[in-house]
């Protein structure tokens, strides 16, 4: 099992949040985000909850130094998310 990275872990679930976070304010404000907005801050967040998860193993100077390729690729979503597998072995 690699090392997990936690600097850059850490660094896209803090944008995830913020995202979020500024996301609700403006929800919770009299100028509510039009379906754009929403759609726009949503995939904010998830690129970087994707991201989050396909770096876990990157070491630190490869990800300051990432290609296009690399940067749309990481913040996909993560194969087998969409699977409920891993709670199912525990049962």
């Amino acid at each position: 099992m690699e090392n997990l990275n936690w600097q850059i872990i850490l660094s896209n679930i803090r944008e995830a949040r913020e995202e979020l976070q500024e996301l609700e304010n403006l929800i919770n404000s009299s100028e509510q985000p039009v379906e754009i907005e929403l759609e726009l801050s949503l995939r904010h967040a998830y690129h970087h909850m994707n991201s989050a998860w396909n770096i876990r193993n990157i070491e630190t100077e490869k990800y300051t130094n990432i290609t296009e390729a690399e940067f749309k690729a990481w913040g996909t979503f993560p194969l087998g998310f969409d699977s409920l597998e891993i709670l199912e072995k525990d049962k």
